[in-house]
């Protein structure tokens, strides 16, 4: 599954308002204005034990959402499955050397 393929299935079936972010540099990949949240979506190929999220991506949906009251979404597809978390209950970062 793509990136593409994962947002059309995320509207059709649990946020119908979803819309995809205006601009290329948008620290977030789509919104939904009736839940107030921002989501960054990343579709892996293989499925690894900790769907990661890279600190910059976290910081910055975390931030722009937290500003306006909504909640930080971070969904990650892999060949096993679909899953989502809620950034604001993760304090949390790993980050590599």
């Amino acid at each position: 599954m793509n990136e593409k393929e994962l947002f059309l299935k995320l509207k059709q079936y649990y946020l119908p308002d979803l819309q995809k972010s205006a601009g290329t540099y948008d620290s977030y990949d789509c919104f939904s204005l009736q839940h107030q949240c921002f989501i960054e979506l990343k579709c892996r190929n293989s499925h690894y034990e900790n769907l990661m999220i890279e600190q910059v991506k976290y910081a910055r949906v975390k931030y722009e959402a937290l500003e306006r009251g909504w909640s930080p979404l971070y969904i990650c597809s892999t060949p096993q499955g679909v899953w989502a978390f809620n950034l604001t209950q993760f304090a949390t970062i790993v980050t590599g050397k």
